[in-house]
């Protein structure tokens, strides 16, 4: 028996050492998908010889049997009866077939030594086939839909777990044959569209009927779509705002390169603008992109539309909404271990099931590795390699095999991870792992192949872009689940788009730009159905973990920045009261006792970070403000509602992280005062643009203004305004509202006062003095004079920021220095310290000269020092007779200096945008020579100054010096420029006051 035995094994060595022919190889390529993979195993192609579909099952005999082929032997091999009569053997132990088609068990036994071999392994190998094409033609032919649509499902069912069979000793290896893939599944697709089944590329449908597909598409949105890394070009003169970029090839071609711009890096969520009118303020095209004129067309044969035969769009669309459904049903399907209808099971899977693991942020690279080291065995490179994977496409294979092999690597996986805890994300628990049918997986790789299908067909064919996009936005989904029954496709998408696994969402993403963002009408739907799922959506983003660029959500910058999307969904979907609203509902968790939002527990929470995205996307709506003539009633109403939502949500910010000065000891704990000024950071834009729209348009600014005034009346009744003291100076008294700023609570956050502030110098053409007059006179109900309700919180924030550089509050600690750091830091001046030097500004225009500097001294605790009998009855106390008195004297001239001089506010003065960008520069560039990143550095957070060109700016101010050695070049104020100096510039600190002064006292010596 053994020397028969040797005589197979000499006989089957004897086989796979000869080469085969060429025309034999191919066929065993076509018939077999593993024969490329197998050919890694020989020392050539020809010596290759692949009859393999199932696993053998066995390690050992795999082993033995490559050791004794020396390497020759495929990974998988069946032995049945094809392998026999394929090695011509003959002999007494030659396995007879039964009528099942199967090898005797026992002479494969004896073949390997004894060695039990399983079932399957010793099954008949079949081909994977393709669809009958005859069959399926005939129904195109006959526009039975509803038969090809079953049809290709049952052959789908087949054929796919075939395809995408996975390893099973190692299924995060993802072996697949391409031209399998091709053959059986893709070009079936091609063929179908095209009617033909000789055709392979969609690019001859456009030759057929007449469409001309030529890389210079004028007069269309070139679409390009950027990869992760790929760099974007933004024009700094032209873009309406920094989101509208360019790709590298419209960009070389177009009047930009000549321009002021900037690169970024992608992030690969966007694509190209070029040609998108809305997008720039001027050469919205590149020369690829431009629109022809009449000659041109005539010259080139180019007509300005193009109808499609109505036979072949009701075939591409029928064919489409068969694939977008088989999609969608698909890769939204929850169910791990059903398939969804219309696709069944295929018999005889060799690995039935699969172990499936999910991507999440939570976890770490280490965490993950040591549970698959633990959990399935696996070698550190392995573990590594899975990780990546994972991270890379959102989920792996990691285990294959029976249910209870597959369930059992899930429970240690999660178990290993249970107690696994992330700061960053603050999330804790196990991994997602699920135990999934190794069709359905199938199936979901088929579904990502289907949409790739169809982007890459659309790019051929871009009429078919469209017909996608239309049956997106129109076609039901058919799922049986509640949630979504009877919704649209682009609907369950959008719905289930936190459900995806990351290649899923990123595939789906990319079909959306590519089809239903490129066309106006179809984008302007989308993204009324985006909105009206926004909270939706935006609840699951918040409660992922997941980052922003690979969550639906992220598509808002592709709808919300175009000006017309923009005001209609504002106008006719109410998108700043949803946006807001949402925003409100979402934070009602953080508010406190006093009915403002309150982080002492915990500061600034990772979900409120994530929350906070949707201010980027007000932010959008609000970029380009309407002209006079564009407002509409709607548009106003709407509007309005939108601000009422804004005020709420600023009223929950009033008096946040309100302070009091520490007498005694010192501060045991700091105070958090981190998560207001994030979120100040992030709604100071808001307010910006939103003075920006009210400036033009007088309804719509009074009633804001009036809004403004009556959230003013009912905060001033929570901080005793009427509490009065008459206070008299030098023989003139007047009546001062009761408050000690350095024993009372107060806080930085104010900004109820300086959105009215901002309104009154946002003022446009038409408003009258008597109505704001009107305005302050009924702050008198109150119970004090109406210019003293709007100046003295302003005055209270600075009367804070003077004890504090006088060292009075120096036992509150850090949080308070951090505090009025960022009050006065150019990220947050614009609508903090500046629209308090604005109201105090107001409140003096509208209180008499002696009242209001008699409140400010008050405010002080200077009234005594301004008598002129102060030396005489001046107390003997500490505090008086300290530096105290003086430091505070300082900083209240100084205040007095400011208010008279800084008139170079809009509004303010008889100024622009660009006069005050140009003092900004002016001293900056008074305190010494700088770079340009520099300068850039000191300029304030503000939307509206980031539209002007700061370069033009700073080159028209400033001598350019080259850089010498490692130095970087410099920009130097011109000499005539000097004179503008102002040594009390409101924007210096302390160090930049005292370096301004050397420098031009440096520059003026030198000059003599």
């Amino acid at each position: 028996m053994k020397r028969k035995r040797k005589a197979v094994q000499a006989r089957l060595k004897a086989i796979l050492e000869q080469p085969l022919p060429r025309n034999e190889t191919a066929q065993l390529r076509t018939r077999y998908p593993t024969f490329e993979m197998a050919q890694q195993y020989g020392k050539s192609t020809d010596s290759a010889i692949d009859v393999v579909n199932n696993d053998l099952g066995d390690n050992f005999k795999v082993k033995k049997l490559k050791k004794l082929l020396n390497g020759r032997l495929l990974r998988r091999i069946e032995f049945s009866g094809v392998l026999f009569w394929k090695l011509q053997y003959q002999s007494k132990a030659e396995p007879r077939m039964d009528s099942g088609g199967k090898a005797n068990r026992s002479v494969v036994q004896n073949l390997f030594g004894g060695h039990r071999v399983r079932r399957s392994s010793i099954k008949e190998s079949k081909a994977v086939q393709g669809p009958k094409m005859d069959v399926l033609m005939a129904m195109v032919e006959a526009a039975d839909w509803a038969g090809l649509e079953a049809a290709v499902y049952e052959h789908w069912s087949h054929t796919c777990p075939q395809v995408f069979m996975p390893n099973a000793e190692k299924p995060w290896e993802i072996n697949i044959d391409e031209q399998l893939v091709e053959s059986v599944l893709l070009g079936p697709l091609t063929a179908l569209y095209m009617a033909d089944e000789s055709e392979k590329s969609m690019k001859n449908l456009a030759q057929k009927i007449g469409f001309k597909v030529d890389e210079r598409r004028p007069g269309q949105i070139c679409g390009y779509m950027f990869k992760s890394g790929e760099p974007t070009y933004t024009c700094k003169e032209c873009a309406n705002d920094p989101t509208c970029v360019l790709c590298y090839k419209c960009f070389v071609q177009s009047p930009h390169r000549q321009h002021k711009y900037r690169m970024h890096t992608s992030g690969g969520s966007g694509y190209c603008d070029c040609g998108d009118d809305e997008a720039w303020k001027r050469h919205p095209s590149c020369e690829l992109h431009r629109p022809l004129n009449e000659d041109e067309r005539m010259e080139t044969g180019e007509h300005s539309s193009f109808e499609m035969p109505a036979v072949v769009e009701k075939r591409l669309r029928a064919l489409t909404v068969i694939l977008l459904r088989y999609a969608t049903r698909v890769i939204c399907w929850q169910t791990a271990d059903e398939l969804p209808d219309g696709l069944t099971r295929a018999a005889g899977t060799e690995v039935p099931y699969q172990t499936i693991l999910f991507n999440d942020e939570t976890h770490t690279y280490d965490a993950v590795i040591r549970a698959l080291e633990l959990a399935i065995h696996c070698t550190e490179q392995q573990a590594m390699l899975l990780a990546t994977i994972v991270d890379r496409e959102g989920r792996s294979s990691v285990r294959a095999g029976s249910k209870d092999i597959c369930d059992k690597a899930k429970t240690e996986i999660q178990r290993k991870t249970a107690k696994d805890t992330n700061p960053r994300t603050e999330k804790k628990g196990p991994l997602e792992v699920k135990t999934m049918d190794s069709s359905l997986v199938a199936h979901q790789q088929f579904a990502i192949r289907v949409l790739t299908w169809l982007i890459s067909s659309a790019q051929d064919f871009p009429p078919l872009a469209k017909i996608i996009g239309d049956v997106l936005l129109n076609e039901k989904s058919e799922r049986h689940a509640e949630d979504v029954d009877g919704d649209t496709l682009i609907v369950t998408l959008m719905r289930f788009d936190r459900q995806l696994w990351k290649a899923a969402r990123q595939n789906v993403h990319q079909m959306l730009m590519t089809t239903v963002l490129m066309d106006l009408d179809q984008k302007k739907e989308f993204s009324r159905k985006f909105l009206q799922l926004y909270t939706t959506m935006f609840n699951d983003f918040i409660d992922d973990d997941h980052d922003h660029n690979v969550s639906v959500v992220a598509l808002t910058v592709q709808m919300f920045t175009v000006p017309t999307i923009a005001r209609m969904l504002i106008a006719e979907e109410s998108a700043m009261k949803n946006i807001l609203g949402s925003l409100v509902d979402y934070c009602k968790q953080y508010e406190g006792a006093k009915g403002r939002y309150d982080f002492t527990r915990k500061g600034y929470p990772v979900v409120l970070k994530r929350a906070l995205y949707m201010v980027h996307d007000l932010r959008y709506l609000l970029t380009s403000p309407p002209s006079k003539d564009e407002w509409t009633p709607l548009l106003r109403s709407r509007f309005l509602e939108g601000c009422q939502m804004l005020f709420t949500f600023l009223s929950r910010m009033q008096g946040m992280d309100d302070v009091r000065r520490q007498a005694g000891e010192h501060q045991v704990y700091e105070s958090e005062w981190e998560t207001a000024f994030n979120i100040q950071l992030r709604i100071q834009n808001i307010i910006t643009l939103v003075l920006s729209w009210a400036a033009t348009d007088a309804e719509v600014h009074r009633a804001l203004l009036t809004t403004c005034f009556s959230l003013i009346k009912e905060e001033a009744a929570h901080y005793d305004f009427n509490k009065i003291d008459s206070v008299e100076v030098s023989g003139h008294e007047t009546s001062c509202i009761s408050f000690d700023v350095s024993r009372q609570r107060l806080s930085a956050h104010m900004p109820i006062w300086r959105l009215a502030a901002g309104l009154f110098a946002s003022a446009p053409e038409g408003s009258t003095f008597s109505f704001v007059s009107s305005l302050v006179d009924s702050l008198e109900k109150v119970g004090c004079p109406g210019p003293a309700a709007l100046m003295e919180m302003p005055l209270r924030v600075n009367v804070l920021c003077a004890q504090s550089q006088a060292s009075m509050w120096r036992r509150n600690g850090f949080s308070l220095i951090n505090q009025i750091h960022n009050y006065f830091s150019p990220l947050c001046r614009t609508e903090m310290y500046d629209k308090d030097i604005l109201m105090l500004q107001v409140g003096a225009a509208l209180t008499e000269p002696n009242d209001f500097v008699i409140r400010v001294l008050n405010r002080y605790g200077l009234d005594k020092w301004a008598e002129a009998t102060y030396e005489e009855t001046r107390s003997p106390s500490t505090d008086e007779l300290s530096k105290l008195t003086v430091s505070l004297a300082e900083e209240l001239l100084h205040l007095f200096i400011i208010l008279v001089g800084e008139r170079w506010t809009p509004g303010v003065g008889q100024t622009t945008r660009e006069d005050l960008l140009r003092r900004e520069v002016l001293h900056i560039l008074c305190t010494g020579p700088k770079p340009f990143s520099k300068i850039e550095h000191h300029i304030p957070d503000d939307p509206l100054i980031e539209k002007l060109s700061l370069d033009e700016v700073v080159r028209a101010i400033g001598d350019f010096r080259k850089p010498a050695g490692t130095t970087a070049g410099t920009f130097q104020l011109k000499a005539s420029f000097r004179e503008e100096y102002n040594p009390f510039f409101y924007h210096y600190s302390k160090s930049d006051l005292s370096q301004a002064e050397q420098h031009q006292q440096k520059e003026r010596k030198d000059l003599e």
